[in-house]
């Protein structure tokens, strides 16, 4: 409960430095410049790569955020691992055989973006979402066909907070890449912990708007 409150008061926080006032300013880009507005918005296409239950893994995902008074955004975001991560762990009958992982995510995100106007600046992200993940295991049917069998399935609360380094490419184009850290909490799976659920990544996107 103390690191779900203390995650709101960052947005809370966020949204405080967005309502702060900025100088009209032209954006500096690496093809021109352009005039910014008081607001914008954006739409996102993002991908990380990060830990799963020990196992590398390729999150992809889409956001899509409002842009309050240049200098911040606030808005929605859904995405997932989009490869089942292979572990060893107890099956339905009780014996150990081979199991694989997949888990889906989607909340909200405020983003306080700072020297928005520069060609080169930067972006904090924090979000708060409702995850879910589906332990499933894998048999081999007496054709030979694979077959898969549902064991577990629990949904849980995630914060992530990150920092981005992001370069205005055009006027409604924007790069960005940077770290993240993603905690899960209230996962009551019999197989796997919060922490393997847990872990820093590394995230790369692009950003299509009017900022």
């Amino acid at each position: 409960m103390k690191k779900i409150s203390l995650f709101l008061g960052l947005i809370f926080f966020s949204l405080y430095c967005f309502s702060q006032n900025v100088n009209n300013e032209e954006v500096e880009s690496l093809t021109g410049y352009k005039l910014i507005y008081d607001w914008g918005g954006y739409g996102s296409f993002e991908t990380k790569l990060s830990s799963l239950k020990d196992e590398l893994s390729v999150y992809i995902g889409l956001k899509g955020a409002a842009i309050v008074n240049r200098t911040g955004a606030f808005g929605l975001f859904i995405g997932g691992f989009i490869s089942d991560n292979q572990f060893k762990g107890v099956g339905v009958d009780g014996d150990e055989v081979d199991l694989s992982l997949s888990m889906a995510y989607g909340g909200i995100f405020a983003e306080y973006i700072g020297f928005t106007t520069k060609k080169f600046h930067f972006s904090v992200p924090v979000a708060l979402s409702i995850g879910g993940a589906t332990i499933m295991q894998d048999d081999i049917l007496a054709t030979g066909l694979p077959d898969q069998n549902l064991v577990e399935v629990k949904t849980f609360v995630l914060l992530e907070a990150g920092v981005n380094f992001e370069i205005n490419i055009t006027r409604e184009l924007r790069f960005y890449i940077g770290l993240n850290y993603r905690t899960v909490l209230g996962n009551n799976f019999d197989r796997i912990t919060n922490k393997e659920l847990s872990f820093i990544g590394l995230n790369a996107g692009i950003k299509i708007g009017s900022f």
